[in-house]
């Protein structure tokens, strides 16, 4: 399990370092941290979140920074975009979804027609099924972690779902 996670942060982080060609020091520096690399090494779901978080930065730095006048994004650059996106929707992280307000920094011209708000409703419906996805499964497979005592993440879920404007 932790040669699988460590595979899967090494390659989202050198695909990320490949494809962009500004600020690849910093995202280096990012991926090097020594957190990062403590959890990259771990038997959890942060380095897959950790890698792909750094890859969705990357594709959109790339196509933000990057001035290729006339050229638009093709089929292949918006699958890149969505591609993380379930990696880190994905069961216990759906918190972090506001990173992908990143994407509507890409400009306008980089699109065709409609391409731009299509792929905004791509990702909201990821989002909201990768959501759904997450209250079920905490519905049907209740989930108990004892690292600090009797933490119920079922309980605490249902708390902030009867307690929403808390």
């Amino acid at each position: 399990g932790r040669l699988c996670d460590l595979a899967v942060y090494v390659a989202f982080c050198y695909f990320a370092l490949k494809m962009t060609k500004y600020y690849q020091t910093i995202l280096f520096g990012v991926a090097m941290l020594p957190v990062a690399l403590f959890l990259a090494g771990s038997c959890s779901q942060d380095p897959v979140l950790i890698g792909a978080s750094i890859f969705f930065i990357a594709i959109c730095m790339k196509h933000i920074f990057e001035k290729e006048e006339g050229k638009q994004l093709g089929i292949r650059d918006l699958l890149l975009i969505l591609l993380p996106m379930p990696f880190i929707c994905s069961i216990k992280y759906v918190i972090y979804a506001p990173m992908f307000l990143l994407f509507l920094f890409i400009p306008k011209g980089k699109f065709k027609n409609h391409q731009k708000g299509i792929m905004t409703a791509i990702g909201i419906a990821l989002c909201v099924v990768m959501m759904g996805y997450q209250v079920y499964m905490l519905k049907a497979f209740p989930f108990m972690e004892n690292r600090n005592g009797d933490v119920d993440l079922g309980r605490q879920v249902k708390f902030v779902f009867e307690n929403l404007y808390y």
